[in-house]
């Protein structure tokens, strides 16, 4: 699928390396990646999330831009929709997610800690919905102050 559609402007691709957080000073070894940056002015984006509890902004949450997919989630465990303004500025497009074992790199807590411990925010990749349908996630590598609020059910058709 390759980076969102959306309001990002420039693609710029770029080799990063890391300094393993584990090993001392003086033994740090360099961990090579590839990450696509996704810059922009920075500006607030609408992202989504199902949830039973209000969102924190905690690390590891994960939120989509697309209404109707956190509306899908919603459907489960009795979860309501909730709305929050993210600056999506700096965002690191991960490629690698593997549909069969329903799995990508940012599922796993080192991969962003690296990514955290370089300043990233905001980390996102292609995902699927239980119903297998596609879609974006931004998942948080660090905690952030959101303020989220509730979205009224069924309001993904609405004329905004």
């Amino acid at each position: 699928m390759g980076a969102p559609h959306g309001n990002t402007t420039i693609y710029r691709y770029f080799e990063t390396f890391f300094t393993d957080p584990l090993k001392s000073a003086c033994n740090a070894y360099p961990i090579r990646y590839h990450s696509l940056v996704m810059t922009r002015a920075a500006r607030t984006d609408t992202l989504y999330r199902a949830s039973v509890q209000r969102p924190s902004g905690r690390e590891g949450e994960c939120w989509t831009d697309e209404l109707d997919c956190a509306e899908q989630y919603a459907t489960a465990d009795g979860a309501r929709v909730w709305a929050a303004e993210a600056d999506l500025s700096g965002v690191v497009w991960v490629e690698g997610y593997d549909h069969d074992e329903d799995h990508t790199p940012a599922d796993d807590d080192e991969y962003r800690a690296r990514h955290a411990a370089a300043g990233v925010t905001w980390i996102a990749y292609q995902d699927e919905t239980e119903q297998g349908r596609e879609m974006t996630c931004y998942r948080l590598v660090r905690d952030i102050e959101l303020a989220a609020r509730e979205v009224a059910p069924g309001s993904a058709g609405d004329d905004d």
